[in-house]
């Protein structure tokens, strides 16, 4: 069984990433939180928070993953953008007991300063370069895309650092990128062919 213990800064994957791991915290909803800081490769560094459901410490139990984009909102209030949270936690320990779930890991990135470059699909951008709408985009989103970076944290940085340390289940089928949540990025996802043997898709009625 794989459980994290490192707390100390440099702890590294081969592609440059480095994630300090914080110390568990309980929630009211059950289970555990856990922070880490990550400082992907070619992007801005920014927190990433697990959350563990109850029981997921049994020996030999292995669950599946959901990540989720703008992490900052998905657990906590007081990080929450406008205070409140769309507790993902409660909502999936919710289902936990009225499906009689093993449960699921979740995985919140947090967004960072180049929010709309890294959640912008980039091919299509770069295709209707020079385009009034291309201009209008680089006024409000103050550069050029840079999603394919983002998904590369994504799929060769964070998620190998996830299945290393945490109790999962690695295969695509148990591996989640809601497109609900950021549907644009969930798309390019499959556009660009990222999910191959990565993530399944939810996607949006």
């Amino acid at each position: 069984m794989h459980r994290v213990t490192c707390t100390e800064f440099g702890t590294h994957s081969s592609k440059g990433i480095v994630m300090q791991f914080e110390p568990h915290i309980a929630t009211p909803s059950g289970g555990a939180r856990q922070r880490i800081m990550a400082t992907p490769a070619q992007l801005a560094p920014r927190n990433v928070e697990v959350w563990l459901p109850p029981g997921y410490d049994r020996p030999g139990q292995r669950l599946p993953v959901i990540y989720m984009h703008d992490g900052q909102n998905i657990f906590d209030p007081v990080a929450a953008y406008g205070g409140h949270s769309w507790e993902v936690d409660r909502a999936l320990k919710v289902l936990i007991a009225a499906e009689g779930m093993l449960g699921a890991i979740g995985v919140g990135v947090w967004n960072s300063g180049q929010r709309w470059q890294e959640y912008a699909p980039q091919k299509p951008f770069e295709a209707f370069f020079g385009t009034p709408e291309a201009a209008e985009f680089l006024a409000r989103a103050g550069g050029s895309p840079v999603s394919d970076a983002y998904l590369a944290f994504l799929v060769s940085e964070l998620k190998p650092l996830i299945d290393a340390n945490y109790p999962t289940l690695p295969d695509q089928a148990n591996n989640v990128n809601p497109t609900g949540v950021r549907p644009e990025n969930g798309w390019y996802v499959e556009m660009g062919n990222w999910h191959d043997l990565v993530y399944s898709l939810i996607r949006p009625k």
